[in-house]
């Protein structure tokens, strides 16, 4: 069931979803032994995070939020290969943890790593940087005990800690530099 069925209260149309179904991958969907292979990945992802040593770095946030996004890809593979191997249908837990986790940690990573670079300012993550870090590290936490809980308050706070550093927080911290690199910049010839 997902969340907006729960949230309208009404089920999918079994036509289109089944509950026995796995997560299609790739090859070999429903092949025996896919869970535990997903479960070794998750593993050997792990032991590179950790050759890595990416507690080095903890004090810059701009590069340890590439750790703890690499560290989602290691999590949810491991879950989703236990959620397949238990026969859990808790497939999405993995799938959000290497989505919203993963994903979007690195995108937002590397976007305002690059957006610090290419305008000119130092690379260094600032307190609003680091809120919103915060902010998606909370959305994936909220979104993963909702699947687990099915209260409605973890969906609401995933939706509001995965949509605010996108739409809300970053418009106070933008304006003042967007209004003086606009007065800094020379007119175009007409």
């Amino acid at each position: 069931m997902c969340s907006s069925d729960l949230l309208s209260g009404r089920q999918r149309d079994r036509r289109f979803y089944r509950d026995d179904s796995k997560v299609d991958w790739a090859v070999a969907p429903d092949a025996t032994g896919i869970g535990l292979l997903l479960i070794f990945v998750g593993v050997l992802h792990l032991i590179r995070l950790l050759r890595w040593r990416g507690w080095r770095v903890l004090g810059g946030p701009l590069i340890a939020i590439l750790y703890l996004g690499y560290l989602w890809i290691a999590v949810g593979t491991f879950v989703l290969g236990l959620a397949i191997e238990c026969a859990a249908s808790r497939e999405r837990v993995g799938l959000h943890l290497m989505t919203i986790g993963a994903m979007g940690k690195m995108i937002l990573a590397v976007a305002t790593r690059a957006s610090l670079g290419h305008t000119g300012r130092p690379l260094a993550a600032g307190q609003g940087t680091c809120i919103v870090y915060a902010l998606v590290t909370l959305a994936v936490l909220a979104r993963t005990l909702f699947e687990f809980s099915g209260a409605l308050s973890f969906l609401w706070v995933a939706a509001a800690a995965w949509t605010a550093p996108s739409t809300a927080l970053p418009v106070p911290s933008c304006w003042p530099n967007a209004a003086r690199w606009a007065a800094a910049r020379p007119a175009a010839p007409r």
